[in-house]
Parts: structure tokens; C-alpha cells; sequence
């Protein structure tokens, strides 16, 4: 009914694996949701990043933002491709934020869209939180011009990437925080909004939107500092949230002319530098609640901003001597058990009977024909085991659990999820084994489903 999505690194945090997120988190997420930019206008573009001060950083005028490597490298054996076959890989899908120069010519724009191509259905935001004042393109120009050059991009991608969805993303107003509008004229950012995929909304319960430059101390205030005596925070109740949240739908329906498109939570959370590790911890469970009691039929997705973060945003906190390691919030245990429920979880429907060989199919993370087996496991095993091809790639959801099994590994271990003596029913789906869609020489294009011959049933092992 509505996806649970995650942001996966950022100018806050490096990029995690997904096979240590699909670990920790117990399941695959609808989609990952990952932050670039591409200024090739720049001196020296793309230099080398460095962390200052907890932040990744390049030079002044960018945003921070890891950098698009495809154009000057020629070719996608670079970022952002690897992490997005790493996320196809486990089964879901890709949310691209990418922030652009505007002047960006036509050329290059249409090679990010041949190159995205063999992704499948990627959601792309492009220019997010358009409505702002931060980012390089609104510093520069003009509103109107930034709806211009979304609506230049969208049109390319439909004709060179009709898989890719694009997005539109306002930045939601904070009562008293902010001095941010929505800039929605015709002239300015409406003709974007109407023309595009899906629209997604950026707003924060509380946000240290400052971090880490004003030398905020949440050890040092026990977080019970009011927030006007901390520069650069933002904050606000859940009432006040929700009814931003529908004064914003409101307006993007006169924008559509009265046609609800879907909406996204591109960005939410609540910062523990402001509220405390405890406090975010629960704002997690009552938010998920509280979406999944207002089943707002439009409200198809929510992006958790992020899984590992240097500040008060992450599930986990990246160790800053390390990078590579983080340290499990008190969120993690409470998104992970907000996000088991049914409201935000795929739905599986069981049709007919197998015929040998099985053909898999992967469409999207939402839309995907696998196969389903029941066995009943005998008092007394204690391990159970499933034997597979070597050479696929697989998802696996056995009991309320979820698996994955790489190529290369013939033998994948559901002990955790088996009960001896009862009806086990195990699901198996095939998401592309290198994350990418296969290309047809014959109608020379990538297809839009990814198929995997499955020939029998896995051998099961019992110990």
C-alpha cells in the first residue's frame, strides 16, 4: 500500500553494501535511494572528494553530493552504476537524486539517459527540493529556468530511457524555521510539476539543517535546549507536519488541475541531535503508525532519510575514524519493526500451478512472477538448507523472513525462518543476477522484464 524506501549515503555519509542493509534492515526495501550531482562545467570537474568537518566535499560552488563519474569516464563501470547493480542485485529498485548546471547540454543529458537504460524502473529526482534556495542551480538561476531544464530533461529520458520515472521534489515548509515558498507560478516552478512522473515532498519533523557548522553540542544540552537557542534547527509537532503535508497536496492538486498524481516522501525524519536517539526511536514507530492508520491511497512511498549517517539522521552512525563501520541507533530496531507490517510490505499472490522449467520474470521490485514451495520440516532438524543453481541470483522469503542467495553460492541457509512441523511455504523471485536488464541483439534495446529459467525445485538439506 505505501513502500518502504531508504536514502543510501550522501554528503552525510558514505554508501553502505546492500548486502549489509538487507541484513540489518531483514528484508529488501521498495527501493535505495541515492544522492549525485554533475556540474561538468566546473574547474577541474570531477576532482577527488575529502571529508572536512563530517562532510564530503569537492569545492565551493558544489553541493557536496558524490560525483556522476558516466560522461567522463565514457562508459557505466563507475559510480553511480556499481551501487545501483549492488541494489538491483537484491531485489529493488533505484531512486536517483541527482542535482544538475542547468547549462548541462542536450548531449550529455541524453547519454545519462542511454545509460540508465538497463536499470529498470528507476525513479529519478532531478533538481530536488527545486523550491529551495541552497543548491548551486537555485543560487544561479532563475525558478522558471529551473522548471525548463527539468522539463528539457523529462522529455529526453521518454525518449531515450521510457523506463525512468521522473520526479519533481518541493522542500516542505518548517512553521517559523524557514523563509522557504513553493514558488508554484506558471512562471516559475508549476509547468515542471505538471509535466512530471511522480512528485515527491522533503520535510523533516525536526532537522539540524545547520549540522555540522554551528557547533551544536547534543551531549552538552542533554537535548533540552529550546530550539530558538540553537541556530540553523528546525522543528515541529505532528500536527503541524500532517498539516503541511496536506496543504501541500492541496496545492499540487490546482497545480494538475485536479489530478492526484502519486506522492513520495522524498526525504523524512526526525534528527536526533535535536530530540535524542530515544525520542527519534519512537517518532519512528508513531510516524509509520500513524501513515498506515490515515491510508492515504496516493501516498505510495516513504524514503528514510538515511540508513547511516555522521549526524543525528542515520539508523546507524558512521564511526568517523572509520567510515566503513556504523554503530546501530536506537531507530534501527524501531524502523525495522515498523516496516514488517503488511501496509508497507510487498504483496504476494499465489496463482497456479509450476510448470518445469519455471520462467521467473523481474519487472520492478513491485512487479515480479517467482515461484512458491511448501514443505513440512520433521521434529528434530534443527538446520535447513536449500540448494539452488550456482548461477542464480535470488530472493527468498521463507516464514516472515527474507533471504538472498548470490551466484556462485549454491547452498542458501532459512534455519532462522523454518519450524519443524508445521507447513513452511518458501517464495523465490530472480532479480537481474549483475543488476542490470538483458540486451536484445535481435530488437537491438534492453527489455524492460529480466527472465531466469528455474528448471525444478530447490534440494532441501536437513540436519
Amino acid at each position: 500500500m505505501c513502500a518502504a524506501d531508504i536514502s543510501d549515503g550522501s554528503e552525510r555519509g558514505e554508501y553502505v553494501p546492500q548486502k549489509y542493509l538487507f541484513n540489518a534492515l531483514g528484508r529488501p526495501s521498495r527501493a535505495v535511494n541515492l544522492m549525485y550531482e554533475y556540474h561538468p562545467n566546473d574547474k577541474n570537474w570531477p576532482e577527488t572528494g575529502f571529508i572536512e568537518n563530517k562532510l564530503y566535499k569537492r569545492n565551493r560552488r558544489t553541493n557536496g553530493y558524490f560525483p556522476y563519474m558516466g560522461i567522463e569516464t565514457a562508459g557505466t563501470a563507475c559510480e553511480p552504476f556499481k551501487s545501483m547493480r549492488d541494489i538491483r542485485r537484491f531485489g529493488q529498485d533505484v531512486i536517483l537524486t541527482m542535482t544538475f548546471d542547468l547549462d548541462t547540454p542536450d548531449e550529455h543529458l541524453v547519454q545519462i539517459a542511454k545509460d540508465l537504460r538497463p536499470f529498470g524502473s528507476i525513479i529519478f529526482r532531478i533538481n530536488h527540493e527545486c523550491n529551495g534556495h541552497w543548491f548551486t542551480y537555485n543560487k544561479e538561476n532563475t525558478y522558471r529556468e529551473v522548471s525548463g531544464f527539468f522539463i528539457r530533461f523529462h522529455k529526453i529520458l521518454k525518449t531515450h530511457a521510457p523506463n525512468v520515472r521522473t520526479n519533481a521534489c518541493l522542500n516542505g515548509v518548517h512553521p517559523g524555521g524557514s523563509d522557504v515558498t513553493y514558488h508554484m507560478g506558471e512562471k516559475e516552478l508549476a509547468p515542471a510539476f505538471r509535466i512530471a512522473d511522480v512528485i515527491s515532498y522533503d520535510s523533516y519533523h525536526s532537522l539540524h539543517w545547520g549540522w555540522p557548522h554551528d557547533g551544536y553540542d547534543p551531549a552538552a544540552s542533554n537535548f533540552s535546549s529550546a530550539v530558538s537557542d540553537v541556530k540553523k534547527m528546525g522543528k515541529m509537532t505532528c500536527k503541524q507536519w500532517w498539516e503541511l503535508f496536506f496543504d501541500f497536496n492541496e496545492l499540487m492538486l490546482r497545480v494538475n488541475r485536479g489530478n492526484q498524481k502519486e506522492i513520495y516522501l522524498g526525504e523524512v525524519n526526525t534528527d536526533a541531535d535535536i530530540v535524542g536517539p530515544a525520542a527519534q526511536a519512537e517518532w519512528v514507530k508513531e510516524f509509520y503508525n500513524d501513515v498506515k492508520k490515515k491510508k492515504l491511497s496516493y501516498l505510495k512511498g516513504i524514503t528514510y532519510y538515511q540508513f547511516r549517517d555522521r549526524g543525528g539522521l542515520g539508523l546507524e552512525y558512521e564511526i568517523d575514524e572509520e567510515r566503513t563501520k556504523g554503530r546501530p541507533n536506537p531507530s534501527l530496531n524501531a524502523y525495522r519493526e515498523a516496516v514488517k507490517d503488511p501496509y508497507f510490505s510487498p504483496v504476494l499472490e499465489e496463482k497456479g500451478l509450476v510448470e518445469w522449467p519455471a520462467v521467473l520474470e523481474w519487472e520492478s521490485s513491485t512487479c515480479a512472477i517467482g515461484v512458491m514451495f511448501s514443505f513440512i520440516i520433521p521434529s528434530g532438524a534443527s538446520k535447513c538448507l536449500l540448494v539452488f543453481p550456482l548461477e542464480a541470483n535470488l530472493i527468498v522469503k521463507a516464514g516472515s523472513m527474507w533471504f538472498h542467495k548470490d551466484a556462485g553460492c549454491a547452498e542458501l541457509d532459512i534455519s532462522a525462518a523454518a519450524e519443524p512441523g508445521v507447513l513452511n511455504k518458501v517464495f523465490v523471485f530472480a532479480p537481474p543476477v549483475t543488476g542490470e536488464n538483458t540486451y536484445d541483439p535481435d530488437n537491438p534495446r534492453y527489455l524492460d522484464v529480466y527472465k531466469y529459467n528455474l528448471t525444478r525445485n530447490p534440494d532441501i538439506i536437513l540436519k
